[in-house]
């Protein structure tokens, strides 16, 4: 879990600061240096957690159940919950709108590169649909 400090910062400061971080988001327009530029600010495990959030929230919206949510991310059934909860009450309109809702063609696009990448990753670690040894992760031992 973050580490957030007691010590408040003025509402100005902070939304000086945020906007400040949306432009520097917005530079990066190739995805290796986006990929340099999440690592000089996040640490491996933020940017872990960020993916997962986010896999999680596009998974719900394309309607897949919390078991296989929680069976490609390793995510735990109250993290599948919440998230199914806080999309319900309309917690991430945009994330909503780009993967549920009607989109231009270029939103189209972008969702669905962003899909297909997310199901290369995911699919990854999933074991095999058919064939010998398909239920063979049932009976690994989880040390």
């Amino acid at each position: 879990m973050p580490h957030i400090s007691r010590k408040k910062l003025k509402r100005k400061v902070f939304e000086k600061m945020q906007d400040n971080f949306v432009r520097l988001m917005m530079f990066p327009r190739e995805a290796k240096n986006a990929r340099e530029f999440l690592g000089d600010v996040l640490t491996p495990t933020e940017q872990q957690m960020i993916a997962k959030r986010l896999a999680v929230i596009v998974m719900l919206c394309r309607g897949y159940s919390g078991y296989k949510i929680r069976a490609a991310l390793k995510v735990s059934p109250s993290t599948t919950t919440r998230f199914s909860a806080q999309l319900e009450n309309g917690m991430f309109p945009y994330l909503e709108h780009l993967f549920r809702g009607t989109r231009s063609v270029r939103r189209e696009k972008e969702a669905d590169d962003f899909w297909d990448a997310l199901y290369k990753v995911v699919l990854m670690g999933m074991p095999p649909r058919v064939g010998r040894g398909r239920w063979k992760f049932l009976f690994e031992d989880r040390n």
